[in-house]
């Protein structure tokens, strides 16, 4: 969004009309180029909402909305994006038996109603061509200061910290994710204690991110 001066570029001004958090709203630039806005659009709205799904409490329970998201390994925000999608035509009542966090949910379709009329007029194509590849270029776009590689059972980062894969994940089979650091704290026998995770994680080809 800045070039090497500190000048504003002409990506960095249109970020700064959305009403998002910078890394996400550049995912929304991003996806113009792209042909993905009407799916990013959302996406970008539950992430700076957070997860609109239940955590489970019990480590071994499968989540109900697990089975709205079939088969998704890869990209723990593609399995919320394919939730949303899903809870648009649910009941309250199925939201609530398919884990889905109804004042969450409710918050996400709010904050896309307020993007997509901040974007009307000042994108060529208010579409999407459903690419999956490209949503998650964009996607990738605004994460890339977030990218781990894996270290054993941990992620560690550009910056040497080490973290952990956030339990609700779905990501399986990853040596390159990108996710965003989230510090959690809980309580135990000996104290408080501050677990350092990494949540909202898409798994990532490294060429992938030389292209973006």
């Amino acid at each position: 969004c800045m070039d090497s001066s500190g000048k504003v570029t002409a990506v960095g001004r249109q970020v700064a009309r959305l009403p998002v958090s910078v890394q996400f709203g550049r995912m929304v630039v991003a996806a113009e180029a792209l042909g993905v806005v009407d799916d990013v659009i959302t996406i970008a709205s539950i992430l700076e909402q957070g997860d609109i799904t239940v955590r489970p409490r019990d480590v071994h329970e499968t989540p109900a909305w697990r089975k709205l998201c079939p088969g998704e390994e890869s990209s723990d925000i593609m399995a919320q994006f394919a939730v949303y999608k899903a809870a648009l035509a649910m009941s309250k009542d199925q939201l609530f038996e398919n884990d889905v966090h109804t004042k969450a949910f409710s918050q996400a379709k709010e904050r896309r109603r307020q993007l997509e009329s901040a974007l009307r007029g000042r994108v060529r194509e208010f579409r999407s061509n459903g690419n999956r590849d490209n949503i998650l270029k964009a996607v990738c776009s605004g994460m890339v200061d977030h990218l781990y590689r894996r270290e054993g059972y941990s992620w560690r980062n550009g910056d040497g910290a080490t973290r952990e894969l956030a339990r609700e994940s779905v990501v399986r089979g990853a040596e390159w994710l990108v996710g965003l650091p989230f510090d959690l704290q809980i309580q135990t026998r000996k104290g408080p204690r501050v677990l350092n995770l990494v949540r909202m994680c898409t798994k990532v080809d490294p060429s992938t991110l030389t292209e973006i």
